[in-house]
């Protein structure tokens, strides 16, 4: 995805986020990735073909839309793979994904949004409501699970 950002076809491309979703439908893994670019237009034709050059192919399935409403914005900030097909994973196969992610990014924001992060963060962070306090008055508190709770005991060792 890097190497196709730094293409002749993407030269337009100002900036936005990328996120990927991975699938297992009983034909082995497929991995595809859901795009929010700022562009004012993309060829279509020629992001397919170098793309599918990318990843050894003479083309790729390529969908663009026009996303100027909010629609689309849930389908980058999704899930990974879906809960659903998960579900219907075999054992073996819920662990082979899981040791294929762990530490992996699988959200990122390149050009001009990258640059707008720590603006980005810092809003959300203005805009977050105060925590309540507990009944000692502290607001350094998590919640836990009774399993997270357990886990946590037995890595201390208690």
């Amino acid at each position: 995805m890097a190497k196709l950002r730094r293409t002749l076809c993407f030269e337009k491309v100002r900036g936005g986020a990328v996120s990927i979703e991975i699938t297992n439908e009983g034909n082995g893994w497929h991995v595809h990735s859901h795009w929010l670019i700022d562009a004012r237009w993309l060829d279509m034709e020629a992001i397919s073909v170098t793309w599918g050059n990318l990843v050894g192919q003479s083309f790729a399935i390529v969908k663009i839309k026009d996303v100027r409403g909010r629609e689309y914005c849930s389908e980058v900030c999704k899930y990974l793979a879906k809960g659903s097909e998960v579900a219907s994973w075999q054992p073996d196969q819920i662990n082979e994904f899981i040791l294929a992610i762990r530490g992996r990014r699988f959200f990122f924001a390149f050009g001009d949004l990258f640059k707008q992060g720590k603006a980005v963060r810092a809003e959300i962070a203005s805009n977050k409501p105060p925590q309540t306090p507990c009944d000692c008055g502290s607001t350094d508190f998590l919640y836990e699970s009774e399993v997270s709770a357990i886990l946590n005991e037995i890595r201390k060792g208690k």
